[in-house]
């Protein structure tokens, strides 16, 4: 999903590298360029929070980001132990430990996506994360969509909530 915000810069990364590797790319991309206003979708999302700890962020949008890890992952990563990703979102990982630890200052929105299902993960999700690692941070808000994990990043509406959170986070930095 672009955005077409003045300034945009889109980030890939590969779920192939270790999480520290990707957090120091995007930094390094990103630095001396900003005040930023970061969106992150799923993984996307905690590369986002961490990014607060190393340039100065205004506010932030998360889509289907799972700030409380995943079950899933901790049992997935001994089935496929050269996947970086499952040992980086797993709910005891240093990834998901250092955000928990992290206080947020500025206006942040989760929107959560509550369509969609698998049966292995433990409780209600959107076919990737459970609702309750989504919602898991009292320090954001949460907007609840009927999306899927996938479908929210084609959304017309998911696309219009960033962008009044964008000019709301913009309104008060010029406060």
């Amino acid at each position: 999903m672009q955005t077409n915000f003045a300034n945009e810069i889109s980030i890939n990364y590969s779920s192939m590298n270790r999480f520290q590797d990707n957090i120091e790319m995007i930094v390094d991309a990103v630095k001396g360029k900003g005040p930023h206003f970061v969106i992150g979708h799923s993984m996307g999302g905690l590369y986002a929070l961490h990014l607060t700890q190393w340039v100065r962020v205004v506010g932030g949008v998360s889509i289907s980001t799972p700030f409380r890890g995943s079950s899933t992952a901790d049992w997935a990563k001994y089935i496929v132990p050269s996947y970086p990703l499952f040992r980086d979102i797993g709910r005891k990982s240093d990834p998901i430990r250092e955000a928990n630890e992290m206080q947020l200052e500025i206006p942040w929105t989760q929107i959560v996506t509550t369509t969609g299902s698998v049966p292995y993960h433990n409780g209600p999700n959107d076919g990737v994360c459970t609702l309750a690692s989504m919602t898991h941070r009292e320090d954001m808000e949460h907007i609840e969509v009927a999306h899927t994990h996938y479908e929210t990043m084609c959304s017309d509406s998911v696309a219009e909530i960033i962008k009044r959170k964008y000019e709301h986070a913009i309104q008060l930095k010029m406060q």
